[in-house]
């Protein structure tokens, strides 16, 4: 069956005119639903980053391997960023690259809801043979809506902002050098899921 809560569907636009969509597996993912996880299948455009032109109209599969990126952000490095919901123990910041394959449900820095190893995995706790994330959040926060900041203060222009659905905060993640150099946690108290 088709889950709608796993379509991603999040928007980032890089001038002049390219438009990236994030697009979920909607748990066809070989353990809910029969047959090959449709991330995998390199021509099905869920579980991928998908660009569009504009001017265009043109389609194209950015990266694939994905579960359900709920955030998506051009960091102030010009990089496309993704924050993405995995299962227990396996959310995910990741930054996209043209034609890599981050692997889902392959590999998974988490495991099933119930504790177990997935019965897709490959690789239990790590991305073998697959792109890696940038950072992981452990324990899991269900990453949301996620933004750059610009304008708001110059000790925190250029961070990116992930709002998270389990953990009821903000985290401000700094990124240096193309890697995470901290995150920190601000406490709201209710799940944000658009930032």
């Amino acid at each position: 069956a088709v889950e709608g809560q796993m379509a991603s569907g999040r928007l980032a636009f890089r001038a002049p005119e390219t438009l990236f969509l994030t697009s979920g597996d909607y748990h066809l993912d070989g353990m809910r639903a029969e047959g090959d996880p449709i991330s995998q299948v390199v021509d099905a455009e869920y579980g991928k980053v998908l660009e569009i032109d504009l001017a265009t109209g043109e389609v194209g599969i950015l990266s694939m391997g994905h579960r359900n990126m709920q955030g998506i952000a051009i960091g102030a490095d010009g990089e496309l960023y993704v924050s993405e919901l995995g299962p227990r123990g396996g959310d995910e910041r990741i930054r996209i690259k043209r034609g890599l394959n981050y692997g889902w449900p392959s590999v998974s820095l988490g495991t099933a809801y119930s504790g177990t190893p997935l019965p897709t995995a490959e690789s239990v706790g790590a991305h073998d043979g697959f792109e890696a994330p940038v950072m992981s959040w452990v324990p899991s926060i269900a990453p949301a809506g996620m933004a750059r900041l610009d304008g708001f203060h110059p000790n925190w222009d250029g961070d990116l902002l992930v709002g998270s659905l389990l953990d009821r905060a903000l985290h401000r993640v700094r990124l240096e050098a193309g890697r995470v150099l901290y995150s920190e946690r601000i406490p709201v108290g209710t799940r944000i899921r658009v930032v």
